[in-house]
């Protein structure tokens, strides 16, 4: 099996081709860029190599990608997620999946939830989190983190807090925002 290192391209086009004088020189030619091409290629397959980036390294593929939160003393998996993320994250700016997709850095279980779902405000929204969440710390990387994400125009309403209390009954809720707790019961 070839790889890209070894190809010749003399011998990837048409056998009709192959004799003509002016396609050999063509390709003479071409085969020089196309092995800087392929060298260069090694450096850019990143994506899997990000692990054994040094956290310098790392600290500027986040500059160099525009990532809109990254928070140099987060654990080093969260960095290198938000890096790898940046791109399409950046193309869905403000968009509920990014939120969720952010959140479930630093949560078990984390969900948008629009104002006409819970009966907010126009343009409000706010997390749903699982029980499991209870490190204040890591509540306030993931809101600077939602504040950076979010669309322009939306407000966040916070964090509520579900606890399942039986399947047919619902969940109670304990909203966490700014060191405020408050609890709201549904029936």
């Amino acid at each position: 099996m070839n790889t890209l290192a070894d190809i010749e391209l003399i011998d990837i086009i048409a056998p009709s081709l192959r004799g003509d004088a002016n396609v050999q020189a063509s390709l003479s030619s071409l085969q020089t860029v196309y092995r800087q091409l392929v060298s260069d290629l090694q450096s850019v397959q990143f994506r899997s190599a990000i692990s054994r980036c040094s956290d310098n390294v790392l600290n500027h593929l986040a500059i160099e990608f525009r990532v809109a939160y990254y928070n140099p003393s987060d654990s080093r998996d969260k960095r290198e997620q938000s890096v790898l993320n940046a791109v399409r994250w950046l193309i869905g700016l403000g968009t509920p999946g990014v939120i969720d997709e952010v959140c479930s850095l630093y949560f078990n279980y984390a969900q948008v939830q629009e104002n006409w779902q819970y009966g907010g405000v126009p343009f409000h929204f706010r997390v749903l989190l699982g029980a499991d969440t209870t490190n204040s710390d890591v509540v306030g990387a993931a809101t600077a983190m939602i504040l950076a994400y979010k669309n322009v125009r939306s407000w966040f309403d916070g964090f509520v807090r579900a606890y399942a209390v039986a399947p047919s009954q619902g969940y109670i809720a304990c909203g966490l925002w700014r060191q405020r707790t408050q609890t709201i019961r549904f029936q």
